[in-house]
């Protein structure tokens, strides 16, 4: 999975809360992502765990 992947499996996810919540929850992600830069990506992928845990 890419980062792009992933960002867009959690925006789906986080479909169903307030506006304001989902994009402050998608800049922490993105931030994280920048911080870490695209070398890392695959490792922060991994170490931030499947998304399947927001599942309800």
């Amino acid at each position: 999975m890419t980062r792009d992947e992933y960002m867009k499996e959690l925006e789906y996810l986080l479909q169903d809360i307030q506006d304001e919540d989902k994009e402050d929850a998608l800049q922490y992600y993105r931030d994280y992502f920048d911080e870490a830069g695209p070398q890392k990506e695959e490792e922060i992928i991994d170490e931030l765990g499947s998304l399947s845990v927001l599942l309800p």
